[in-house]
């Protein structure tokens, strides 16, 4: 999809995925979960008018897992993700 690119921040809170961007924050229990918190958050944020394409970019950020540097090489792999949608629909 081509269309806008939105960074985010994604870490775990112990209880729950977390996203943060500019002028967004959205939760889920699973991933799942999460990237349709996402949607809603941005949409829900105003900025970009309905039909609007954009791809959120999560980012995991490393620093909110203790001593991760020796598994670092695997971490964009398994916790890197992309969200893309229309905003409003």
């Amino acid at each position: 999809m081509r269309g806008l690119q939105i960074k985010a921040r994604l870490f775990h809170d112990g209880r729950r995925w977390v996203a943060t961007g500019d002028r967004f924050t959205a939760y889920g229990v699973t991933l799942e979960e999460l990237g349709e918190n996402v949607r809603r958050a941005v949409t829900a944020a105003g900025i970009y008018p309905p039909g609007t394409k954009v791809t959120v970019v999560l980012r995991f950020d490393y620093d909110t897992l203790p001593n991760a540097a020796w598994y670092r090489q695997y971490m964009p792999y398994y916790f890197d993700h992309l969200i893309s949608f229309a905003v409003g629909r």
